[in-house]
């Protein structure tokens, strides 16, 4: 019998980036903050959400997650606009030596798998943040 040519067996676990959740330094808050108010013009007066960011790495690429809120000084412009998105997570991406940048929010409504259904967070990741579904 002439066996047949089999293609090499890979796990998702032998080929995935190695995650790792991370504790957040308050100067990546004040980069992905800076970066949102890049992908939001005329919003300038916010700030995370206390108990909702999220932070990790995988394969070298930075990743964060948090939602916002607007400070004492903000204006009517921004409180409507934050209204209208306020309570959605918003994900970013830094790599190498590079900037954050903004690259997704969650849908309204939410999804109920949280991050796990934002493909520009990797599923490991996700699963590390308890699918982002953590609030204060």
């Amino acid at each position: 019998m002439v066996g047949t040519p089999t293609a090499p067996v890979s796990t998702p676990s032998a080929t995935a980036p190695r995650c790792r959740s991370l504790v957040v330094p308050p100067e990546v808050k004040e980069a992905v903050t800076a970066a949102y108010r890049r992908a939001q013009p005329g919003l300038t007066h916010f700030v995370p959400v206390k108990g909702t960011f999220y932070y990790g790495e995988c394969g070298g690429v930075f990743h964060a997650g948090t939602s916002f809120t607007p400070t004492a000084d903000a204006t009517e412009g921004e409180l409507v606009q934050l209204q209208d998105a306020g309570g959605a997570e918003k994900y970013f991406t830094k790599s190498g030596g590079g900037a954050w940048t903004f690259v997704a929010s969650d849908g309204f409504p939410r999804d109920a798998r949280g991050c796990a259904a934002v493909p520009e967070i990797p599923a490991r990741l996700a699963e590390l943040w308890d699918d982002c579904l953590a609030r204060p």
